[in-house]
């Protein structure tokens, strides 16, 4: 018959090894973490209709250059009334900038509205310029 000390340093020996796995894993993960900062990029292209339909959603492609190969597209913000939209485009770039080499990219920015009308979009393309998109809901 095993006496207690041979029973429990048996038991505890599967525990203590999982558990330096576990920690060792842990550690390198919080290494490999990356965080980002949120910045806007400007629209240098916008392709899209002329025309739509009252509550179908009209898809305009939206080109725009990130900084490096790290970075992320976020979302697009906007602002302004009904009629008038400022949109720009929101991106998440690493902190952690390992190639500096630009990429252009392309994102749907999806438009739908409850009542007929003239919209008039306006992509920001610099701090004072913007790429002006005019639709016609029907």
């Amino acid at each position: 018959m095993k006496n207690v000390k041979e029973v429990v340093n048996a038991n505890l020996e599967p525990v203590i090894l999982v558990f330096l796995v576990s920690a060792g894993s842990l550690s390198s993960n919080t290494v490999n973490m990356v965080s980002y900062t949120r910045k806007n990029a400007f629209a240098v292209g916008v392709t899209g209709p002329r025309k739509g339909e009252v509550n179908e959603e009209c898809i305009f492609n939206v080109k725009f250059e990130l900084a490096d190969n790290e970075s992320l597209f976020s979302k697009f913000v906007e602002e302004g009334s009904n009629k008038l939209r400022t949109i720009e485009v929101e991106v998440k770039y690493s902190d952690i900038n390992r190639n500096t080499a630009t990429k252009m990219r392309i994102e749907e920015y999806r438009f739908k509205v409850k009542e007929r009308g003239d919209y008039e979009l306006k992509f920001k393309k610099s701090a004072t310029e913007y790429i002006t998109k005019r639709i016609t809901i029907i």
